[in-house]
């Protein structure tokens, strides 16, 4: 199945970093056959993680309840645990027998502010305040999996400790998508800037950090590449200054919302007619995605 591809992944990212203490390099196969062995084994768990925070999906900085679940599986392994990193990140430390290199593994945890179409048996029904709006939430970009995938991968090897050189660090980041509790106009930082604002590395430093995302695609796939890969999101707000008048007389007023519909749809050619994809082909611009469009009452 494909998460238990997406977790052997997770697994096999660390493995290549960490030497091993009891095998040497003939017998790496044997130690790949018990990673296999106990991801085989966590695996139902694993997906009655998923649907459960699926169900049960919190937005960006609101993520108390999925942070206390992976707090208190991190603890029941015996890993070194610290919550409330960055609000309500929650960061897990397993060190194995001997000394080696480290290595960190993130996930994210947060939903979005989405309808999700029923269906399913463990569709989400939650709503939750958005910046002074009540709007329906979603774990609609796969942050449910992620997070069960890194606990899954924890408990993997955790079960193989003994066998390990050097650390192993489990983040599990907040508003990845942003937060619903700081504006985007604010100053204040959130998600993995706030992570390193404050010091999530200062005292264990990783000499790798890996992350996944899931997508539609082939079960059982991986993709990666060299360079940037997955997008990021940036706001733009933009105050467009109306001109008063009586609506008989149109030609004297200016309408801010029928110029604003015009930026709107003008934003939207800047990729496809001013973006040269060719000379920069990591940057991958996109178009206005959820443009929201606030004005007075007449």
């Amino acid at each position: 199945m494909k998460r238990a591809s997406y977790l052997l992944a997770f697994a096999g990212m660390t493995m290549v970093l960490l030497p091993v203490a009891a095998y040497g390099q003939s017998d790496a196969p044997r130690l790949e056959t018990e990673v296999r062995k106990h991801s085989t084994a966590v695996e139902q768990k694993l997906i009655a993680w998923r649907r459960d925070i699926h169900q049960h999906p919190e937005l960006g900085d609101q993520e108390v309840r999925t942070s206390g679940i992976v707090a208190e599986h991190l603890r029941g392994l015996g890993l070194e645990v610290r919550t409330d990193v960055a609000r309500t990140g929650v960061v897990g430390i397993l060190r194995g027998a001997k000394p080696g290199r480290t290595v960190a593994l993130r996930a994210d945890m947060d939903a979005l502010p989405v309808q999700e179409p029923e269906g399913l048996p463990f569709a989400s029904k939650v709503t939750a305040d958005y910046f002074g709006q009540r709007l329906p939430v979603m774990h609609a970009c796969g942050h449910d999996a992620h997070t069960a995938m890194l606990m899954a991968c924890a408990e993997v090897l955790a079960g193989l400790k003994d066998e390990l050189s050097g650390t192993v660090m489990f983040i599990f980041q907040p508003a990845e998508e942003g937060s619903s509790v700081v504006a985007p106009a604010d100053v204040k930082s959130w998600g993995a800037k706030l992570m390193l604002e404050e010091g999530i590395f200062k005292d264990i430093k990783p000499d790798a950090v890996f992350g996944l995302h899931v997508m539609p695609g082939p079960s059982g796939s991986i993709s990666y590449r060299k360079g940037a890969t997955t997008a990021s999101s940036d706001t733009l707000e933009i105050t467009i200054t109306g001109k008063q008048g009586h609506g008989g007389m149109p030609w004297n007023i200016v309408d801010p919302i029928t110029t604003s519909a015009l930026v709107i749809s003008g934003l939207q050619t800047v990729v496809s007619r001013r973006a040269n994809l060719p000379e920069s082909p990591l940057r991958r611009e996109r178009p206005l995605r959820r443009p929201r469009l606030s004005a007075g009452g007449r």
